[in-house]
This record gives C-alpha cells, structure tokens and sequence, in this order.
C-alpha cells in the first residue's frame, strides 16, 4: 500500500486562499497516483498550520511513522525534502529509519528516491542541509520583522489585561476594572503584601480579567509587574532559544527585554510603578 504526505506552514488561520492552496496540493498527489495505476493510496498525513523544524510537533507524522512500523505501506511521496522536514538531522535519521524497515520516500520534485544507494542519501543530505538554512534564514526574518514591530510599539496578545479592553491594535482603559488595578498598586504602595490583598479584593467582590471572584497571588504578581499599567511596552519576556525546536522559554536574562513607550493611558505612575518595583526586590531578595 502507498501513502501520501505533505504538509503546510502558516501563520494565520484557514482562509479562502489558504483553503484553495491545500486543495491544489490535495489535487497534485492525486494527479501523481493516477499517472501510477500500479499505486494505491493508503492514507494522507496532512500537518497543517505546523512548522516543520520539528517532527515531533507533527502528530501526523508521528502518526505515519508508526503506521510504516506496522508494515502499512511501502512508499512515502512528499513534494519537497523541505515538506518531509527542515531539520538535516531528522531527515537523515527518519529515512534511514525507513529504509531499515523496508520503505522508501519519493520526493518528487527533488527527484530523489532514498532507496538508491548510488546518490540518494548525498542528494537528501544536500537538499536537507538547504531546508534548514532556509529555516533559519526564515527565523532571522521573523526576528527582524519583531524588531521593528517593537520600535513601533506593537501590542501583541488577546488583550485580556485587567483595566483595559482591546478595542482594535490598541489598550483603552476600563474605568471599572481600572479602580481595581488602582486598588492593588495602593494597598502594596502602603506596606500591604499581597495576602492582605488578596483577602480584600475577594471581600470587595473585585473581578479578575476573567471575572472570576477568586484571586491567587500570581495574578497580583503579575499585575504589580506589568509595566503596561505605567504607559510602557515590555517585550522579549519570553523567547525561543533554538529555531529547530521553536519551544518558547522565559527570558531570564539571556536577552536584553525591550522597553518602549506605548499609545495607550497609563493606570498608575512611572513613579509608582518604580516604587512597587524597588519594594518587590526588597522582598525577594
């Protein structure tokens, strides 16, 4: 039996266009197996809207190399090296691995099929090496194109910030649920901790940006912290050390972090804020 798979990248949910391109690429494949009668199609492992840097990310290729485990198919069509994985190291590992278990990958616009011995592996290796440059140079890009989203102040998130409501790209203050942040800055500013404010709030009956009635004191860390609530951006809290992995982490300084000002209404001062700040690190020290 023979399987099919390709996969996808984008950024963006599934729209018209999109739509249209995965039909085209649904079309191509069952172009291929009618110029093959000999073919049979056994199953298509589709990863949309994944990246391809990382198979383990890919539930359907996961999925395909467990079912060649179980002797399924034979034969693997893929388009490009750079549609079987952009990761050299996967590629040769996961086709060799093919290989042993009898199953050979076609990639049909490489013209590369990874049963022949004489160059197969040397042009896959070449093409793989390729695909990960590119990955990288892709990356590089993205990281370019965030700079200048930060220089321009760029609000990035779903908006669901206590004291604010998202109304387009922009933060506008909510009156209501700005008294509530208020409420915090003042009652740290005066010596409270965040039990003692934690145990107030509830009593009042504040929300949190969830609306729920039950607070925990990450959720007043996080509010103490925030410096949008002074006027300012910050980025760069989270980055992705390796683009192989693309796995988010907490910048703990492996970065320098971005402060810029931001087009929204500040809740509290600079020179409030700056005060929680210095009280907080007396804390934790």
């Amino acid at each position: 039996m023979w399987p099919m798979r390709w996969s996808r990248w984008s950024w963006q949910g599934r729209n018209e266009a999109q739509l249209s391109a995965l039909e085209n690429q649904v079309q191509y494949y069952d172009d291929l197996i009618d110029r093959h009668p000999d073919w049979v199609l056994y199953r298509r492992y589709i990863d949309e809207g994944i990246t391809g840097t990382s198979i383990a990310k890919r539930k359907n290729f996961v999925r395909m190399m467990e079912d060649a485990k179980d002797g399924h198919f034979d034969l693997i069509v893929t388009r490009e090296v750079s549609r079987f994985a952009r990761n050299t190291v996967d590629t040769l590992q996961q086709t060799r691995l093919l290989k042993r278990m009898g199953i050979e990958v076609y990639f049909t616009e490489d013209g590369i099929w990874t049963m022949n011995d004489e160059d197969g592996e040397l042009r896959l290796t070449i093409m793989a090496t390729l695909a990960q440059n590119e990955s990288k140079k892709t990356s590089m890009r993205v990281k370019a194109g965030q700079m200048v989203s930060f220089q321009n102040g760029v609000v990035y998130g779903t908006g669901n910030v206590l004291g604010y409501d998202k109304v387009g790209p922009e933060y506008v203050i909510n009156e209501a649920q700005a008294k509530t942040v208020r409420k915090i800055f003042d009652m740290y500013l005066a010596g409270n901790g965040s039990q003692k404010i934690k145990r107030q709030l509830e009593k009042d009956g504040d929300l949190t940006a969830m609306g729920k009635s039950l607070w925990h004191y990450a959720t007043i860390s996080h509010i103490l912290k925030n410096r949008l609530y002074c006027g300012e951006l910050e980025y760069r809290k989270e980055y992705v050390p390796d683009y192989l992995e693309q796995k988010r982490a907490k910048n703990n300084g492996e970065l320098d972090r971005i402060i810029v000002e931001g087009k929204h209404q500040p809740i509290v001062t600079k020179e409030e804020f700056e005060k929680v700040q210095k009280l907080i690190e007396e804390v934790e020290k």
